[in-house]
């Protein structure tokens, strides 16, 4: 502490535990986009209807962070 600092130099640090996460879910992009979060399952991760794991091989050891994508691409051809 510097000699102008006025204050009394003791601080405490605390967790906010109201702010950690409950359960693997709980953390932000667990399993990438288009990805579903559900503990009830035995691979936490899945996606959503109509697409597919990114990696498959990555997935194969729970690292889900590329997420899923399309099964099939768009067809967004034409004006509207």
């Amino acid at each position: 502490r510097s000699s102008d600092d006025p204050s009394s130099g003791e601080f405490t640090y605390g967790v906010e535990h109201r702010i950690l996460p409950h359960d693997a879910c709980g953390l932000y992009n667990k399993c990438g986009p288009n990805g579903i979060c559900d503990t009830s399952r035995s691979r936490i991760c899945g996606c959503i209807h109509g697409f597919k794991p990114r990696d498959q091989e990555a997935w194969g050891f729970q690292d889900w962070t590329g997420g899923c994508m399309r099964k099939t691409k768009l067809n967004c051809s034409g004006d509207g």
